[in-house]
């Protein structure tokens, strides 16, 4: 299992929490390579981390594969701030953003879909989640995204 920490910016105070993404695996994508005979049967995805429009890790590629296994932890810290905005409920800090993409070696990485994670900690935090691949929003669209996407959130307590 593979980890990656990224930091946030600070508050205005200098307190944050660290949260972990834990991206476990995926099941029933959509195929964007074609085989000899032109039909689309595999892909070689990875996944981006966004929160707040920024990008804060990714995962290794999985060769040849629609239900790809990651189990890899990305964790980042979220500023006092943003959880303020979040519990409010505001739309620029409600969601993790997994954008997921399909490796290319002799052109541009196709885009795969996009799960939305709520940052709703009361109903997430510590299970293991499946969400579904959705087909993202200009100017990042997969009309024909499929399958779902395994995750769990854990808030990681100082100690």
């Amino acid at each position: 299992m593979g980890i990656m920490v990224n930091n946030a910016q600070e508050s205005s105070n200098g307190v944050s929490s660290k949260v972990s993404v834990h991206i476990i695996e995926g099941r029933n994508l959509v195929p964007k390579d074609r085989n000899i005979m032109g039909v689309p049967t595999s892909s070689d995805p990875y996944i981006i981390l966004l929160y707040n429009g920024k990008s804060y890790g990714r995962t290794r590629m999985v060769r040849k594969t629609l239900s790809p296994s990651w189990d890899e932890t990305i964790i980042i810290e979220i500023s006092q701030d943003d959880l303020t905005n979040i519990q409010r409920g505001d739309k620029l800090f409600k969601n993790l953003s997994l954008l997921i993409y399909d490796k290319d070696v002799l052109s541009k990485d196709d885009f795969m879909g996009e799960v939305t994670i709520p940052l709703n900690f009361d109903d997430y935090l510590g299970r293991n989640i499946w969400y579904d691949v959705g087909t993202g929003s200009e100017p990042l669209q997969c009309e024909n995204a499929t399958g779902e996407i395994q995750v769990r959130l854990s808030i990681i307590e100082d100690t």
